[in-house]
C-alpha cells in the first residue's frame, strides 16, 4: 500500500490528536502537491539529509515533495506514522515526485555493483528516512562520496569528470564517477565481451562511454547548452527544430501528464514509471557499453598498432597502412595526442583495402575532427582524375581515381597507393 504525506502535514504530528485528525481531513481535501520549503545546506553526512528538501538549481521540472513509502495493506498504519517510521537499510534513496534520467540511470548503475546489487529504490524527500539510507543520490543537498551522498544541486557544487571533459556532473555522473569501471567490467562480462579482465580496456571503454553517453545526460539535467559561444560572437538564432527523442526526453515523457487521471499520479503509479525509466536508461547504457567494447575498442587496436608500425611503411613515419579497415580517424588523434606527434610528425595519408572491391584506398587526414580540410591533399593536377589519365599525371601505374578536392583516392594495389602517398609527400608546396 502506498501513502502519501503532503510535507506542509508533517507539523501535524506535534498537535493533539484530535486537531490532528480535524486538521488531516481537512487536508485530504486539498491538492495533493505542494512545493517544499527550502531547508538549510547540510555541513555534514548527518545534517545532510535535513537538506532533502531543497529546490533543485537545475532547470527541470518541478518536484513533488512527497515521500513514497511501500508496505502491505494489512500493516498500514495512518499516515502520518508512516512518514515517521524508519526506512529500510538496505536501499537507494533518491527524491520523490517528478523523476528524470540522471537518478534512473544512477539507480540503474548502483544495481550493478557489488554493494548495492538489486537493492530497492526508496523515492522520498523525508530526512529522517534518507538519513537511514547508505546511498542517496539526486537529493539532500550533499556530495560526499564517503558517506554515500551523491548530490550536485546544492550551492557551489561544480565537480566535473575530468579528463577532458567540464560539464557539471548531475547524479548519473556522480554515481559514474565512483562506481562506473565496476559498472562497466560488469557489463561488459554480462555481455561477453572481450577485455573484461584487462583493466587497461576496461578504462578505456569506461573514459569512452562517459564521452558518448553519460556526458549528455549530465549536461541536460544541468542545463548546459550543447555550444559553447565563441568570444566576440553574435548570440545563436532560435533554434530551427526541437530534439524530443534524446533519452531525457523519452525518460520524461514517462511521468504522468499534469492533467492525467488521478490513478496514473499515485505513488504507486510514479513508482512503477520510475522503474520503466530504470530499466530504458540503463538497458540502453549497457547497450553503449557493449557497443564500445565490440567495436570501439577492437578498431583503437588496429590503429594503435598500425601507427606503432608506421615507420616500416615509410621512413617518414606520416603513412599509416591499416592491416584491415576500421574507423580510425577519432582513434588517429587520439594516439597522435598521446604520442605528442605535433604538426611536423602528424600522419598525413591512411593507406587501407576496400573490403567491397578488393581496392586500395588512400585517404588524406583531416585537420581535426569534423574538418574538411585536409592536412596536405593529394596534389592539385590529379585531381578530378581517373585511370590512365591519373596514373599518367601521377606517374604511377595502377591508379583509379583521385577526388575533386584531392582528398581521397584509389588504387589497383597497395604498392600504387603507397607509391600515390610518396608522390604527394615529395610535391609538398608545388
Amino acid at each position: 500500500m502506498l501513502l502519501l504525506v503532503p510535507s506542509r502535514a508533517i507539523p501535524l504530528l506535534l498537535r493533539p490528536p484530535a486537531r490532528l485528525a480535524a486538521r488531516a481531513a481537512a487536508l485530504a481535501s486539498s491538492s495533493r502537491r505542494c512545493m517544499h520549503p527550502p531547508l538549510p545546506r547540510a555541513a555534514s553526512p548527518a545534517a545532510a539529509a535535513a537538506d532533502a528538501a531543497a529546490a533543485p538549481s537545475s532547470p527541470k521540472r518541478a518536484k513533488t515533495t512527497t515521500t513514497t513509502t511501500t508496505m502491505s495493506a494489512a500493516a498500514a498504519p495512518a499516515a502520518a506514522a508512516a512518514a515517521a517510521a524508519p526506512a529500510t537499510k538496505k536501499a537507494i534513496g533518491t527524491h520523490s515526485g517528478t523523476f528524470h534520467c540522471d537518478e534512473a540511470l544512477g539507480c540503474w548503475m548502483l544495481r550493478r555493483t557489488a554493494a548495492f546489487a538489486d537493492w530497492p529504490v526508496v523515492r522520498t524527500r523525508d530526512a529522517e528516512a534518507l538519513a537511514a539510507l547508505p546511498i542517496v543520490i539526486d537529493v539532500g543537498g550533499a556530495y560526499d562520496p564517503a558517506a554515500g551522498r551523491l548530490d550536485h544541486h546544492q550551492r557551489g557544487f561544480g565537480e566535473a569528470f575530468g579528463h577532458g571533459h567540464g560539464v557539471k556532473l548531475s547524479s548519473a555522473g556522480l554515481v559514474y564517477r565512483h562506481h562506473g569501471r565496476e559498472v562497466v567490467r560488469r557489463v561488459m562480462r554480462d555481455r561477453g565481451a572481450d577485455g573484461a579482465e584487462d583493466d587497461a580496456a576496461v578504462e578505456r571503454v569506461y573514459l569512452r562511454v562517459y564521452k558518448t553517453f553519460v556526458k549528455a545526460v549530465d549536461a541536460i539535467d544541468n542545463g548546459v547548452e550543447p555550444y559553447a559561444a565563441a568570444a566576440g560572437a553574435a548570440p545563436l538564432g532560435p533554434p530551427l527544430y526541437t530534439d524530443g527523442t534524446t533519452l531525457a526526453a523519452r525518460v520524461a515523457r514517462l511521468n504522468p501528464e499534469w492533467n492525467a487521471p488521478a490513478e496514473a499520479q499515485t505513488n504507486a503509479a510514479l513508482d512503477a514509471a520510475f522503474e520503466r525509466a530504470v530499466e530504458m536508461a540503463g538497458g540502453e547504457f549497457a547497450d553503449e557499453v557493449a557497443r564500445v567494447a565490440a567495436s570501439w575498442l577492437p578498431a583503437r587496436g588496429i590503429v594503435e598498432a598500425s601507427v606503432a608500425a608506421r615507420a616500416g611503411v615509410d621512413p617518414s613515419g606520416r603513412v599509416v597502412r591499416l592491416e584491415s579497415f576500421c574507423p580510425w580517424k577519432e582513434h588517429l588523434y587520439d594516439i597522435e595526442e598521446e604520442l605528442g606527434l605535433g604538426d611536423d610528425a602528424s600522419v598525413l595519408y591512411v593507406l587501407y583495402e576496400d573490403d567491397r572491391e578488393r581496392k586500395w584506398r588512400i585517404q588524406c587526414v583531416a585537420k581535426g575532427p569534423g574538418s574538411f580540410e585536409s592536412r596536405r591533399a593529394m596534389p592539385e593536377p590529379w585531381r578530378g582524375l581517373r585511370d590512365a589519365a591519373l596514373s599518367a599525371a601521377a606517374g604511377v601505374e595502377g591508379c583509379v581515381f583521385c577526388h575533386a578536392s584531392g582528398f581521397i583516392g584509389g588504387a589497383d594495389t597497395y604498392e600504387a597507393v603507397l607509391a600515390m602517398a610518396r608522390a604527394s609527400l615529395g610535391a609538398a608546396g608545388k
